[in-house]
């Protein structure tokens, strides 16, 4: 069990560096995400109208923070949660595709649905691996700790790898998409670990 969680914090660790710099690319440079930067930068869009792709970000993230956790208590969070990677994922790989205003809406609100059900399910999952109640805490301290690291890197490794392209996104898009790759595989090794094979078990 102890290995368990290990792979857990370890994926979330991976999983949180590429969604912070998903949305520092989608951040601007002061306060919160660069989607207007992207906006403005790429598809040419006026500051004001680009700035309200941050409220749709966090706004459409409201109801993936209630519904995924309340299926995940009847069916299990990592039956939730690696789905949710999984098109998570596939979301930040068509980010490298969107080349109009309308497509940016729609990345805009789709990252922003999967990323919030991801965040919400993350204290459950971690609780789930951890059968000593009394460890909990600790056990959720040390994975958000681990979030802090990625927190702290994943922004500055999406700038330089903008910055080495000359201001285009497609090196940080693509560092984000595939460490989202790496770790679908880890969770899904987590799932595994915990409930084998079977897509009907409730873990």
């Amino acid at each position: 069990m102890h290995r368990l969680t290990s792979v857990a914090v370890l994926h979330i660790l991976l999983r949180e560096s590429p969604l912070k710099t998903t949305l520092t690319l989608l951040q601007t440079h002061a306060h919160g995400s660069q989607v207007a930067s992207f906006g403005v930068e790429t598809l040419g869009l006026n500051y004001s109208s680009s700035t309200t792709l941050i409220i749709i970000l966090n706004a459409v993230g409201i109801p993936a923070r209630i519904v995924p956790p309340y299926f995940a208590d009847k069916i299990g969070q990592f039956n939730i949660l690696v789905p949710a990677l999984a098109c998570i994922t596939i979301v930040s790989y068509c980010w490298l595709v969107v080349n109009t205003v309308g497509g940016l809406y729609v990345f805009t609100v789709l990252f922003g649905l999967l990323s919030a059900s991801f965040q919400g399910l993350v204290p459950s999952t971690v609780a789930s691996v951890t059968p000593e109640l009394d460890m909990v805490g600790t056990r959720l301290g040390m994975a958000f700790s681990t979030l802090s690291f990625a927190a702290l890197t994943g922004p500055p490794i999406g700038g330089a790898l903008q910055n080495a392209m000359g201001g285009r996104y497609l090196g940080a898009q693509l560092f984000a998409a595939t460490a989202l790759v790496t770790c679908v595989v880890l969770f899904t090794t987590a799932r595994v670990s915990k409930g084998g094979w079977k897509l009907k078990v409730r873990c």
